[in-house]
């Protein structure tokens, strides 16, 4: 493997700028050894050139088609932020958050406990559109129709996937008054 080296330059104020060298690579074509190409690698791009024709992929591109060929390359969602337990007087309307960041496409789904089942210890269950009450229990943010005082107590999170995994969010509380 060839040593890399690293410039970094410093302009004596307080701004730092690291800067890496562009690193470029030769290779011959096996089935022809006189056909001489090579591919230049720089901080946000390839370029692939044989004499004088080139294409340059931006990296962006490659990670895209690497993570689709192989999701291991990626991670899961990362929930950067949720809007937090929610306060509601009856038969207002309640909705809750989340913010998630991905380099590949998100689904979200819902789950609830209700205060009932969670005192007994039934778990979390998917929420579908199917119930009215709940509208886009399939999207980032979830609205309840209508709440009454029996979902007080209530219990709610978002799970977040993607090819390489799932991230739930924080527990929400519903508190009906």
């Amino acid at each position: 493997m060839p040593n890399t080296s690293i410039n970094i330059s410093y302009n004596g104020t307080s701004s730092f700028v690291p800067q890496a060298p562009n690193q470029r690579q030769y290779a011959l074509d096996r089935t022809n050894p006189k056909y001489l190409r090579h591919a230049t690698l720089t901080q946000d791009c390839i370029t692939l050139q044989v004499y004088t024709s080139s294409v340059i992929i931006p990296l962006t591109q490659l990670y895209s088609v690497a993570i689709n060929a192989q999701p291991a390359l990626s991670w899961p969602p990362v929930i950067i932020s949720t809007s937090g337990s929610s306060v509601t007087t009856h038969p207002s309307s309640s909705t809750f958050m989340i913010s998630a960041s991905s380099e590949t496409n998100i689904s979200y789904q819902w789950l609830s406990s209700s205060h009932s089942q969670s005192l007994s210890g039934s778990g979390f269950f998917p929420l579908t559109s199917s119930v009215h009450q709940y509208l886009n229990p399939t999207s980032s943010t979830l609205t309840l129709a209508t709440s009454s005082l029996s979902d007080s107590g209530s219990l709610y999170y978002c799970s977040a996937t993607n090819a390489s995994g799932t991230t739930k969010s924080s527990i929400f509380i519903l508190n009906v008054k």
